[in-house]
């Protein structure tokens, strides 16, 4: 990526989304990131429903959590590392996703208005009809596909997986899960770099 579309980036969206890149020792270093500024691409962009929590400094979503440990050994060593990390609701720290939804209507102008805005951050960065969008989790699925309409002329290539959150998978089985769902409309891509 190029010095002056990262810095744009980093200053639309720096403090709300992140890149799949990971110091292997410190999962919440997120100096990393810039460090590997040529490995950041629009390629892949792996999009979750909100954050779970306010946050702090620049690229810290999905750096650090509990459950990142899954998408690091998805993608830090795969041929998706630097892929671009975002949310459909950047605004909305709430940790319990169900009452996110709740709160929502179908048409509801706030889901509408974080569409739009989604577009506009994807083609910001970069984002072509060739990216591939991986959507994480059940009620973002359910967001994408309401308001699909919205975005689908755009960016038509999308894969679902369950989001990296669920416990109910261990985590070899969640990683497998989302590479075999990757690698069934991405002949390309390499598991281990």
């Amino acid at each position: 990526m190029k010095k002056d579309l990262y810095n744009s980036i980093r200053g639309l969206y720096g403090k709300c989304t992140s890149w799949a890149v990971w110091n292997d020792s410190d999962r919440s270093d997120t100096q990393i990131i810039e460090k590997n500024i040529n490995s950041l691409h629009s390629r892949e962009i792996i999009l979750a429903l909100n954050i779970s929590k306010p946050l702090t400094t620049e690229w810290c979503n999905f750096h650090g959590g509990k459950h990142d440990r899954k998408l690091i050994k998805a993608l830090n060593h795969s041929s998706y590392r630097g892929a671009y990390l975002t949310d459909y609701f950047k605004d909305t720290a709430e940790p319990d996703s169900k009452e996110l939804i709740r709160a929502m209507s179908k048409d509801d102008p706030k889901v509408l208005r974080q569409t739009q805005n989604l577009l506009n951050e994807l083609q910001a960065i970069g984002a072509t009809p060739d990216s591939l969008i991986i959507i994480m989790g059940g009620k973002s699925t359910y967001l994408y596909s309401l308001y699909l309409k919205h975005i689908q002329p755009s960016f038509p290539r999308h894969i679902c997986n369950c989001h990296y959150s669920y416990f109910r998978l261990k985590d070899e089985v969640w990683v497998e899960q989302l590479w075999n769902k990757i690698e069934a409309v991405d002949p390309k891509f390499e598991r281990q770099k």
